[in-house]
Formats: C-alpha cells, sequence, structure tokens
C-alpha cells in the first residue's frame, strides 16, 4: 500500500520495501496523448476507488485551472483488474496505477505502458493504528528478509 499522510492518520505503516511511480496503461493500438495543451475532454480515464492514481487525475487533470476533462471522465473501480478488463473491452481509453503492476499487465501484447508519472511514492504494509508490536515485527522480519537473495529474486520477478 502506498504510504500517505492522509492514510497514516488512519493507520500505521510499517517501513518502506518499495518506491515507485504510477504508469498509463493504454491498449497496445491506443493513440492516447497526454499532454498540457491537449483536448481531453472525449477521453476516459480509469482508476482504482480510493489510490494514488485516482487522487493524480483529480489533481492534475481534473481539478486544475483550464481543465478539459471532467470528474465524469474519470471512471472508478473497486478493483484495478475491473478497470483493465474495461480497457480491454474499449470501454475506457486509459487506466492509471502503481508502475509495477501497470508493468505487469503490459506483458500482454494487447497493453502497453505509455507514461510513467514521477510520483515518488513509497509502498509498506499497513496495519492498525497503536499496533506498535506489530509494526515493529514486521519491520524486523523485513528487514531480515530485504538482505536475502529471495527478495532480489522477488524484486526481479514482481516489480523490475
Amino acid at each position: 500500500m502506498t504510504i500517505t499522510p492522509e492514510r497514516e492518520e488512519e493507520i500505521d505503516f510499517s517501513d518502506s520495501y518499495y518506491n515507485s511511480n504510477q504508469s498509463i496503461l493504454l491498449q497496445a493500438d491506443s493513440h492516447f496523448i497526454i499532454d498540457e495543451d491537449d483536448d481531453l475532454s472525449n477521453l476516459t480515464i480509469g482508476a482504482q476507488t480510493g489510490t494514488t492514481g485516482e487522487k493524480w487525475v483529480l489533481d492534475n487533470l481534473i481539478n486544475i485551472a483550464n481543465a478539459t476533462m471532467t470528474d465524469d471522465q474519470l471512471k472508478r473501480y473497486d478493483t484495478y483488474t475491473l478497470a483493465i478488463l474495461d480497457l480491454d473491452n474499449g470501454n475506457i481509453d486509459a487506466v492509471i496505477l502503481d508502475n509495477p503492476v501497470a508493468e505487469s499487465f503490459a506483458k500482454d501484447d494487447n497493453r502497453r505502458v505509455e507514461y510513467v508519472i514521477q510520483t515518488d511514492e513509497y509502498f509498506g504494509f499497513g496495519v492498525s493504528k497503536g499496533n506498535t508490536e506489530l509494526v515493529n515485527g514486521i519491520n524486523e522480519q523485513l528487514a531480515l528478509y530485504m538482505e536475502s537473495d529471495d527478495w532480489a529474486t522477488l524484486l526481479d520477478k514482481y516489480f523490475e
């Protein structure tokens, strides 16, 4: 889960285990372009509700001066897999999601990652607020695991 100040008000986080950015996933044959001067009024972007991807679309494409994209053009999903399904079916033009996840879905020849948005996000494990014992235990085991060869294999397989 991405560690954000808003989430830190509600839950506690482990130490970060990965740094990532957001990406825009498209159909392989898409001509989708995001540029400050582009008219986005005919595009629909999908994002999982409550994610940093949804927040980025709101903050950078909708809730800005001279925006050509409206809130109606942001389709929200309970899971990112539902957004990918709608992308594949041509119901939306793009999906914004964490870069490692987007890269994984782009391994399918029908999709591609076109843009990486530099958001410099950190992933961590979220736990109930005040559960210091659990956070400390996770951090201890996480540090040990991140020093192992298994960690490098896991990163290569799922994140790189």
